[in-house]
């Protein structure tokens, strides 16, 4: 019998088994991933491209090219498309990021030929009609226009200008009139560079079988969709302001948004992971030490966050929230007071342990199911470091209080922050 009078043993965790895929070439070259779960009925095919906002020639062409693709096509219109997908119990979500544009199938391993004959048609043959494309531009619009009148867009608008400049594609933020300006020939144009075979790999998750496997291979391993990658775009280096200090003026804001970046540093650098740790102790979690002196000692907000950002090329430090307007000057200098605490002052030993678990913990969790493990080997796919889920295993669990102070030290210094508020000056 179990003696129930004394606690378990509590296992440090020190490693993960690696989320892997196997993969297979299409009959075309197109690399297919597999992640094989034989207790789900449900089949998720992710097909990645390489092109999204970066490579852009017109603003917001992959967001209207991604956003009309299951809109018609030359054999159906907008009503069959879905009509012929909701019959089978299916459904496309199409979406576009920086670098690559995205398009999920799901279907049930039953309905995977019936299905697939219709993504593909949707992916290769998209129409573009115009009354479709003035549809979604008029959501566009909405959208922009809701977004427009909040601090927050504001100030991520102004921030990312103040970080990257605005000549480069991560900088730059669309307006109404970009909106406006795009033409069916931008998404034409768009579509034909990047959906193709020549930019695409995929992977595939769920009970997948050889049947399966054959039936990707049938829809979309063949040369007819064949491009180019010639056409990729260099990479351009950020052009960062000199300013610190930016203010958005809202004269009917009724709380400031409150946004504090370091300087762009090149992503999966040697002390990022370490860095990862560093910033979720001053804000990345409920226990933070911003959480515990602005929210929970002050009462200045509800909520403050610090996050590494973290693109394909680069990531930031960004610190945010949303307050009451009296409280500005004192949230942004207890952040940098918080920051020097960190400096100078030893993290003790039981918060940097409960910090860890927390970490570890919420690393763990993003694997409970075979789609995360998907998700993540598409990230690997997409040029994401192989190892990068180990190394940040092995730097949780062997930072110490000496590294975090080192590492804040090159860190977290406030001459090189830029702070942008959004809002009323009090």
């Amino acid at each position: 019998m179990p003696d129930r009078s004394r606690l378990p043993e509590i296992s440090q965790i020190t490693s993960i088994r690696q989320p892997k895929a196997d993969f297979v070439s299409l009959d075309n070259g197109i690399r297919l991933g597999v992640v094989k779960d034989e207790a789900l009925d449900l089949i998720r095919l992710d097909l990645a491209f390489s092109g999204g906002k970066y490579c852009e020639s017109r603003m917001l062409a992959a967001k209207m090219t991604c956003g009309l693709l299951d809109k018609g096509t030359a054999t159906r219109n907008a009503q069959q498309v879905a009509d012929d997908l909701d019959f089978y119990g299916s459904w496309l979500t199409p979406s576009s990021a920086n670098h690559f544009s995205f398009y999920s199938v799901t279907s049930l391993s039953k309905y995977v030929s019936q299905t697939y004959a219709v993504a593909e048609d949707v992916v290769k043959n998209p129409s573009f009609a115009q009354n479709e494309m003035e549809i979604f531009r008029n959501k566009l619009l909405a959208g922009y226009r809701i977004n427009s009148r909040k601090v927050s867009f504001m100030g991520a608008a102004v921030m990312n200008k103040a970080m990257y400049g605005t000549n480069h594609p991560y900088g730059r933020v669309e307006s109404e009139s970009d909106i406006t300006a795009l033409t069916r020939d931008d998404v034409v144009d768009f579509h034909k560079r990047f959906f193709n075979s020549s930019r695409c790999h995929m992977i595939v998750c769920g009970n997948v079988n050889d049947e399966i496997i054959s039936q990707i291979n049938k829809h979309f391993g063949g040369n007819d969709w064949a491009g180019s990658f010639s056409d990729e775009k260099p990479w351009m280096e950020p052009e960062r302001t000199a300013e610190r200090n930016i203010f958005v003026e809202v004269p009917d804001a009724v709380q400031n948004n409150i946004s504090i970046s370091s300087p762009i540093m090149t992503s999966y650098e040697p002390d990022y992971h370490k860095l990862k740790v560093l910033v979720t102790l001053l804000g990345g979690y409920f226990g933070s030490r911003l959480m515990m002196s602005i929210r929970e000692d002050k009462g200045y907000t509800y909520g403050i966050t610090a996050a590494l950002q973290t693109g394909l090329k680069t990531c930031f430090i960004k610190i945010s929230t949303d307050a009451d307007c009296k409280y500005t000057d004192a949230i942004v200098d207890e952040v940098f007071r918080q920051m020097e605490i960190l400096k100078t002052e030893l993290v003790k030993e039981d918060e940097l342990r409960v910090l860890k678990n927390y970490i570890l913990g919420n690393v763990f969790a993003q694997f409970d199911s075979s789609y995360s493990i998907s998700d993540y080997c598409l990230e690997t796919m997409n040029g994401r470091p192989e190892g990068r889920l180990q190394q940040y295993i092995d730097a949780i669990t062997t930072i110490t209080p000496q590294e975090i102070i080192s590492l804040a030290n090159k860190y977290f210094n406030r001459e090189d922050f830029i702070t942008v508020v959004a809002g009323r000056k009090i």
